[in-house]
């Protein structure tokens, strides 16, 4: 299983994130298609550095999720609320199989340039050791 798929799994498996939906299931894409219903999430960029040692099969990642909401109410206040149970679900990854440790890297909050689209980035770093 790969970061994607454990941080995709986490997600969509999440009850209070699912509830955070009218619908009751995460709108989570890889690449949203046009038009998506806001809110919705989109599983972002990682960064993969791997350590080296004798013996030692670990990599360093950081994994991040963006948050999508419209400005017109609720707009930011979704979006921190989304965001923060994302925080949440990806640093309760540690201690898996394949996570060993996870850590907050940054969380951020702002207007697109478009003016009206609330966007949360959330960067979850992770000790990873494949299975």
């Amino acid at each position: 299983m790969s970061i994607q798929d454990a941080v995709t799994a986490a997600l969509r498996n999440d009850a209070p994130l699912r509830d955070m939906f009218k619908t009751n299931a995460v709108r989570l894409y890889d690449v949203p298609p046009t038009n998506a219903p806001s809110p919705y999430l989109t599983v972002g960029e990682d960064s993969i550095n791997e350590l080296e040692g004798e013996g030692l099969d670990l990599s360093e990642v950081e994994a991040t999720v963006h948050v999508w909401s419209l400005t017109d109410p609720p707009g930011k206040v979704e979006a921190k609320r989304l965001g923060g149970r994302v925080k949440d679900v990806l640093l309760a990854l540690a201690d898996g199989p394949m996570i060993r440790t996870t850590w907050r890297v940054a969380e951020r909050y702002f207007i697109d340039a478009d003016g009206v689209t609330c966007h949360g980035v959330i960067t979850i770093g992770m000790a990873y050791e494949p299975a």
